[in-house]
């Protein structure tokens, strides 16, 4: 009933005009009376946008989605499109979560300093630092550098960078100053790495307090040797290697070889490779065992040279001529020679996968420098890059790299993602209290659930029988694959029908 005069009912109906994006204006009417009262659907933020626009922008954002997406979702759930300007909703949300990522990396270093209580200032801290680009090859037109802590592993420190300046590109940029242009990087894009990592590294004493004395990276590009050359502090930075990458490079290197022998015979007169030689198997074989040399022995050099070696001389091993001095002892050996000696039978085991004399004289020069004590030294601290990697996914899952966005939608992007790399999905609802908005209890609650989900899918794939699992399904495919690449016909190759 009406509360004017307690007889009419009230109708309600939208004021078309009053529409904005998802919001809208609805107007209640006493039929009697005429008595006439208005109400919007959603609140308004203190730079007059209606909060339904913003957690619907914000939530497409988030999932690597912009104003196409909104306009489908819309139209099959027959609601209002959302907002066209979606420029203002992007500025509006990337200074939301640049304030939040930047509280969040200075809450990661402040951990990083109560754990080395005690230490001089500026403190010297490991880190790893990686370069992605949103196009493989050198022809991005935009990429980001990641600096993270080898202690705790949340990100300190970030760097996007850009060949390309939307002003620029459609002429509007002629007669403003330089300072109007987007771009960041001129040259290359391949040296987007070395260029963020020098910035990351200048203005880290100044940031925080800080100094990234160690530095971890994979060897891919030259972003060591510019920091180096910068000199942003009085001392000196160290290099060390990601176990990842090097493990890699015993693939590499042995490939490398088989295709430089491709067609020649060794002191055997039979070629490299082939059945009964060197095959894609054994090379994937002695990549995985070296990275476990490596990865077992990070407290003694010498011993993670002579693990590297067991690898070689194992596969160097016949029955008539074993040869296991340098394999790991013990029941629980990798050695299948060594478990049986412990059983006090070495004559049942079987060495069905040693490789010819002539194979592993060919490829000793590749054991030789990747068990070269200047190498392996750099690997004692036995840490990857693969918090980095997990960086690089959830920019990307965020702004997808098939389809191409602006500096700003790159920088949102990737400020959400490191402040959800570091704080999870309470960075999400930090976000929305930054932009005046009340997350509720449904956002509280579906966020604190996927969570959940999401440590408790992380724990399972973290356990020894789901890597086991992964390992074997790899080895299967792998196998096949190399198996029946004779037998296969061929049914499909670009140009050949």
């Amino acid at each position: 009933l009406c509360k004017r005069c307690r007889k009419g009912e009230l109708h309600l109906s939208e004021h078309i005009d009053g529409r904005s994006g998802l919001a809208c204006t609805i107007n209640v009417c006493c039929n009697e009376c005429g008595e006439t009262s208005s109400f919007q659907t959603s609140r308004r933020s203190q730079k007059g946008m209606f909060e339904v626009n913003e957690r619907f922008v914000y939530a497409l954002r988030t999932c690597g989605k912009g104003l196409l997406a909104g306009r489908v979702i819309c139209a099959v759930m027959n609601m209002p499109p959302p907002p066209t300007k979606f420029a203002s909703y992007t500025a509006r949300l990337l200074h939301a979560t640049q304030t939040v990522a930047s509280r969040s990396m200075s809450q990661a270093v402040d951990e990083v300093k109560a754990d080395m209580q005690g230490s001089c200032e500026p403190l010297e801290i490991a880190a790893t630092v990686d370069g992605t680009w949103m196009k493989r090859g050198h022809s991005s037109l935009h990429g980001v550098v990641t600096l993270i802590s080898a202690d705790t592993g949340k990100v300190l420190d970030f760097e996007v960078e850009t060949t390309f300046c939307h002003l620029c590109s459609r002429d509007l940029h002629t007669n403003s100053s330089q300072e109007d242009c987007q771009a960041t990087h001129i040259g290359p894009s391949g040296g987007m790495e070395a260029a963020g990592a020098v910035k990351i590294f200048a203005r880290s004493v100044e940031k925080h307090d800080v100094m990234y004395t160690k530095y971890i990276g994979d060897g891919d590009s030259k972003a060591y040797l510019a920091v180096k050359e910068s000199t942003p502090y009085s001392k000196d930075i160290e290099k060390h290697e990601c176990v990842g990458h090097v493990q890699k490079r015993m693939g590499t290197r042995l490939r490398n070889l088989k295709t430089s022998l491709k067609g020649k015979k060794l002191s055997d007169g039979l070629p490299l490779s082939g059945r009964g030689r060197l095959t894609e198997k054994d090379i994937d074989s002695l990549q995985f065992y070296y990275g476990k040399a490596i990865r077992d022995n990070t407290d003694n050099l010498e011993n993670m040279r002579k693990a590297v070696w067991a690898i070689y001389f194992h596969k160097l091993s016949i029955d008539e001529m074993p040869n296991h001095g340098l394999c790991l002892k013990g029941p629980s050996s990798w050695c299948g020679y060594n478990r049986a000696l412990c059983e006090g039978d070495p004559e049942a085991y079987c060495h069905k996968n040693s490789l010819p004399t002539a194979v592993l004289e060919a490829i000793k020069p590749v054991f030789q420098a990747l068990s070269s004590p200047g190498l392996l030294s750099k690997c004692l601290h036995g840490r990857t890059q693969n918090n980095n990697e997990s960086m690089n996914q959830l920019i990307w899952c965020r702004c997808p790299k098939t389809t191409f966005v602006g500096i700003n939608t790159l920088r949102l992007a990737t400020c959400d993602a490191v402040a959800y790399y570091n704080d999870v999905n309470e960075a999400r609802i930090s976000v929305l209290e930054t932009l005046g908005i009340t997350p509720g209890v449904f956002c509280t609650i579906g966020l604190s659930r996927l969570d959940k989900e999401r440590v408790s899918w992380a724990e399972f794939r973290s356990s020894s029988e789901s890597k086991e699992h992964r390992r074997k399904k790899r080895n299967v495919k792998k196998g096949f694959g190399e198996g029946s690449k004779k037998a296969r016909k061929c049914v499909y190759s670009a140009g050949a029908f």
